[in-house]
């Protein structure tokens, strides 16, 4: 256990010395992590949201992720935090965030494409 000599706290105010003596108590600051910014991890964000928006994740390939993450940054920083999105799909959201359609970028079926796709499956293994 470290041991550490505070005897000029206890100093009642200015002494022969005028304000030399100050107290050796420093007091942080309220949050104990002030000295770290916040760095958002966009890519995260990216991939929770594409794996989370519908009832079957968003699959893309490394190359069309990358062209996503890039256009996903930029409009967030032309948007700002206090935009409220009124899309009620990833895609509607994508063309509110980024004014580009999504498959402009990349080759994502939209929630009815992938709907139908998946019913012709269904009916091609059943005939």
């Amino acid at each position: 256990m470290a041991y550490m000599d505070l005897w000029a706290a206890n100093d009642p105010g200015p002494s022969v010395l005028g304000m030399a003596e100050r107290p050796l108590i420093k007091q942080p600051p309220f949050v104990s992590n002030w000295h770290v910014q916040y760095v958002p991890d966009y890519e995260t964000m990216l991939r929770e949201m594409m794996f989370r928006t519908r009832p079957f994740p968003i699959r893309v390939n490394e190359t069309e992720f990358k062209a996503m993450l890039a256009e996903f940054e930029r409009g967030i920083k032309a948007k700002g935090i206090s935009h409220h999105f009124k899309a009620r799909s990833f895609h509607d959201f994508w063309e509110e965030l980024t004014g580009k359609s999504l498959k402009e970028i990349a080759n994502v079926p939209t929630w009815e494409e992938e709907i139908d796709r998946r019913i012709a499956e269904a009916k091609a293994r059943s005939a």
